[in-house]
């Protein structure tokens, strides 16, 4: 019977491969439809999952709020005995923070689709989106712990996102073959390298305090100008020479040197030259200086 049974034979005992193959034939039709199902209902919450993760209205609407540019007043603030000055300026990083990031997050949604779907651009994408989620899950600064929470929060980005110009050059260097639109990339990359290091250093925060600024020589002075690269410059200079003055005096970080910019100007030229107390740029870091992702800021072990 149990030859009869797996051969198909008919009654008068011709083996018969019609029973057998009908019958694999339809449990394989309906194995294979099963299958296909489960796979279907799989890639659709696969789908649903990443286009929630990629499309979060959070993120929309932050990216449609102005930013909030640092002034003078903000970033020199000094200290306050109470460390009213540090909830002050993790307070303003909570509420800045997130609106940059979305708005990095709105230029990667503009790039090329094809350029878009590069794994090293994604994963720089991706980590905006996570650092977004992380600084919006984050409670509200009430006091200094908390603060003090942030900051380490913030410290964790900043490293987790160091290296975030070199995957978008290594990115945008494999997908230059498709890229046609010239400055729709060079807009992109300019807008990156605005939004992200100016919101995440903020003196007071890390060390408690700032060197004073002063600013001397021809004050009134007006020229034309490109806004860019000024833009970014200035604060990047500023923030190094901060950092590298109060890092040259952390047994008195409370009684620093100031930093003073003077401003000179003729019919042909203008300059603007900070000086600092900072300890200079050591010899062997000479020939690295230009080097775009060089710096001296992990040199430090000291915690202020």
């Amino acid at each position: 019977m149990i030859l009869t049974f797996v051969l198909g034979s008919s009654l008068w005992g011709r083996p018969s491969l019609g029973p057998v193959l009908g019958s694999s034939l339809s449990l394989r039709v309906r194995s294979t439809s099963v299958t296909d199902t489960h796979h279907v209902e799989l890639a659709r919450e696969c789908f649903k999952t990443v286009t929630s993760f990629y499309n979060q209205s959070a993120i929309d609407v932050a990216a449609e709020e102005p930013s909030v540019c640092l002034t003078p007043t903000m970033l020199y603030s000094g200290r306050s005995q109470d460390g009213s000055h540090l909830l002050k300026s993790g307070g303003y990083l909570q509420q800045e923070l997130p609106v940059r990031i979305a708005h990095l997050i709105k230029g990667f949604r503009s790039l090329p689709f094809i350029i878009g779907c590069n794994p090293t651009i994604l994963h720089v994408h991706e980590l905006y989106i996570r650092a977004f989620q992380k600084l919006t899950d984050f409670p509200p600064i009430k006091d200094q712990a908390d603060e003090a929470q942030y900051c380490q929060l913030v410290r964790q980005l900043l490293d987790d996102h160091k290296d975030v110009v070199t995957l978008l050059a290594e990115g945008l260097r494999e997908s230059r073959k498709h890229i046609q639109d010239e400055n729709l990339v060079g807009y992109f990359l300019d807008k990156t390298l605005t939004w992200d290091p100016n919101a995440g250093y903020s003196p007071p925060g890390t060390y408690g305090n700032v060197p004073r600024v002063r600013i001397n020589g021809h004050v009134a002075a007006g020229f034309p100008f490109i806004p860019m690269p000024l833009d970014y410059t200035l604060p990047e200079l500023l923030k190094n020479v901060m950092r590298a003055t109060m890092e040259s005096h952390l047994d008195t970080p409370y009684n620093v040197p100031d930093v003073v910019i003077t401003i000179t100007n003729n019919d042909i030229n203008l300059i603007i030259r900070i000086s600092d107390r900072g300890g200079g740029i050591a010899h062997k870091d000479l020939d690295r200086v230009t080097d775009y992702h060089f710096s001296t800021a992990e040199a430090s072990t000291q915690d202020p």
